[in-house]
């Protein structure tokens, strides 16, 4: 500890020292938005507890551009995949910004320290040390393929827990895992491989998380990273970030600073030329007024890697039956719901594909795309599969099979504010208009999902298809179903899919078979060959878009502004005037990158100033 506290000092003067000289001279960019904790910056500063500042601090040893699935080698060279193996090689160039050699036994550190928080540790059977600047993953059966491997690895924040710092807790974790044997037979396996499911070994697991409780309780000045800048000065509405003097790129940096600021409401500052970036989507009129007040700023849009749907609740009476589910989906508008949802979102034709609706046409097979319904309002049609199913029509409402004219509740999250509601209340009005009378309510966020679960109402507006990172079905559909199955009171294990031929969809691997629709999406990751899983992932979005678990609507877009006065090499610079300054979505795989760098939570890690593209045009007022 005493070691450490010298660093710390040392650190710190040449901290002082990077961030000198005159604040007027300094490159500074103006970022709006963002959370940190305040009062009390201190306490336990390392990864998601230091919030939006750690996109800047930290850094990953590869890092995925959101929405791309790009990955980019950060504090990794290169990994080497063999069959139950797989090997990363370090950068030898990279500093905490405390001072000390970053190595791979601070990769250690994070995978044995956070095991039961990175889903990679559920497929290790060892992690070993090869030397400072490689290590090795040792695999248990099934082994994932090397794409999910990669992914996996790429998903996790694995660079915030520095060895010198947490190293007595990681090895804590180390013995305290050992002491369990590795799982055999049926049993489940935990982290590591070990038997951390069997009530006998209930000791070791309190003992795990009471060692991760105690690094918790670890107390830091400032977070150690070996991102690109650090923390220079802290209240409740400024961070203030300065660079790294030890990070191993700082020649790239256009920037000294970012000063980030966080205000109740946004509109004055992007007016008045304040910010040089800023994300957050405004209505239509709003934006378009801070635009002509502003005259600089511009307003890029991205789609994001969710959409916004109607989840059924499949307990309740109707909800269970396909074809009813179907009917529901050729009823809604879903034009009218996205102009008072989301007005630059973009409209779905699937029911519920699993992935995002951006991401069918990338990995869906064409001739499959071609057999997919599509889902357009076509109330004729509705009618015509109500029918089939012994409903009727009376005056202006439909009868259900047992002559009852049936009304139903949706419900909206409250915490999702006037969005929600907004598109509760027209699918409500929409259904009432085609005779089904509908009622919109708004629900508490803390007991919404569990509501609806317990079978309180009949719909819910929500997120679908949402997934943080890579959007490749092994990850998107994964996540995307099991979310959406368990909020419709839908049990995956219990029902299968069945592809355009009427065949049911089985998995037959190496270690067992399976036709469970929940565990034919989890099996993805362990298919080694690409035309295999292909084939699978054809088969499962097109069954559970006949399927039509849900209704989706459209797909959320995002509002990303940038202050063309102040930078330079912004995206698609030559169209700023022809658009009045409202960028149109990008229309390619670059321009989706370039735009995708701008936000902090689509490239981590500060990206957007490593990579140096956007640049200071003059002098930023500050301070």
């Amino acid at each position: 500890m005493r070691f450490f506290k010298v660093c710390l000092l040392f650190g710190f003067l040449l901290f002082l020292a990077a961030c000198g000289g005159n604040d007027s001279d300094l490159r500074v960019a103006r970022v709006g938005g963002g959370f940190w904790p305040y009062p009390g910056f201190g306490g336990n500063l390392t990864g998601a507890q230091v919030g939006d500042p750690g996109f800047y601090i930290y850094q990953s040893l590869f890092v995925n551009i959101r929405g791309t699935d790009e990955i980019i080698p950060m504090l990794a060279v290169s990994a080497e995949h063999t069959a139950n193996t797989t090997i990363v090689h370090l950068r030898d160039d990279v500093y905490w910004n405390d001072g000390v050699k970053f190595t791979a036994q601070d990769i250690w550190t994070y995978y044995y320290l956070m095991n039961f928080e990175s889903s990679l540790t559920f497929h290790l059977l060892d992690f070993v040390v090869l030397d400072d600047y490689s290590f090795e993953l040792i695999l248990s059966d099934p082994v994932p393929s090397e794409l999910a491997r990669q992914i996996m690895i790429t998903g996790d924040w694995n660079a915030v827990t520095p060895y010198h710092i947490f190293g007595e807790f990681a090895h804590r974790a180390y013995e305290i895992l050992q002491s369990v044997p590795l799982a055999t037979g049926d049993a489940t396996p935990g982290t590591f491989g070990r038997d951390l499911e069997n009530p006998d070994f209930g000791l070791q697991r309190s003992q795990l998380r009471r060692n991760v409780n105690d690094y918790k309780g670890v107390s830091l000045d400032r977070p150690i990273g070996t991102g690109p800048f650090m923390v220079y000065r802290v209240t409740n509405s400024e961070m203030i970030l300065t660079q790294n003097p030890y990070f191993y790129d700082r020649e790239s940096l256009q920037y000294d600073r970012i000063h980030m600021i966080n205000v109740s409401d946004f509109s004055s500052l992007l007016a008045s030329n304040g910010l040089d970036s800023f994300v957050g989507t405004l209505p239509l009129d709003m934006t378009r007024s801070i635009l002509d007040q502003s005259g600089q700023m511009v307003v890029y849009l991205i789609q994001e890697t969710r959409t916004v749907g109607v989840l059924f609740n499949h307990s309740r009476d109707h909800f269970s039956d396909v074809q009813f589910r179907q009917a529901l989906n050729f009823v809604l508008d879903r034009r009218n719901i996205r102009e008072v949802g989301n007005y630059w979102a973009v409209e779905t034709m699937f029911a519920d594909t699993g992935i995002l609706p951006s991401s069918v046409e990338r990995y869906v097979s064409p001739e499959v795309i071609a057999k997919m319904t599509v889902y357009n309002t076509d109330h004729a049609r509705a009618s015509a599969m109500l029918e089939e199913l012994g409903w009727t029509r009376q005056g202006n409402n439909w009868v259900d099979p047992s002559g009852n004219v049936p009304s139903f509740v949706i419900a909206a999250n409250a915490g999702w504010g006037s969005q929600g509601i907004n598109i509760a209340v027209e699918v409500a009005r929409q259904l009432t208009a085609f005779g089904m009378p509908t009622e919109a309510i708004a629900v508490d966020a803390t007991v919404v999902l569990e509501s609806m679960r317990d079978g309180q109402f009949d719909m819910l507006v929500d997120f679908m298809n949402q997934t943080w990172n890579i959007t490749d079905p092994m990850i998107n559909l994964t996540s995307s179903f099991n979310t959406v199955a368990e909020n419709s009171s839908l049990d995956g294990n219990m029902f299968n899919l069945r592809d355009w031929n009427g065949n049911e969809i089985i998995y037959v691997g190496e270690h067992f078979t399976t036709t469970s629709a929940r565990n034919l999406v989890n099996r993805l990751r362990f298919i080694e060959s690409e035309e295999d899983r292909q084939e699978l992932v054809d088969r499962i979005v097109w069954s559970l878009n006949e399927f039509a678990m849900a209704a989706s609507l459209f797909q959320s877009v995002m509002a990303i502004w940038e202050n063309a006065e102040t930078q330079e090499g912004l995206p698609m610079e030559h169209l700023i005037t022809p658009t009045n300054r409202i960028m149109p979505l990008p229309q390619n795989a670059q321009e989706f990158r370039d735009i995708a760098v701008l936000n902090r939570e689509f490239a981590h890690h500060g990206l957007r100033f490593i990579e140096g593209n956007i640049r200071p045009r003059v002098e930023n007022p500050e301070e």
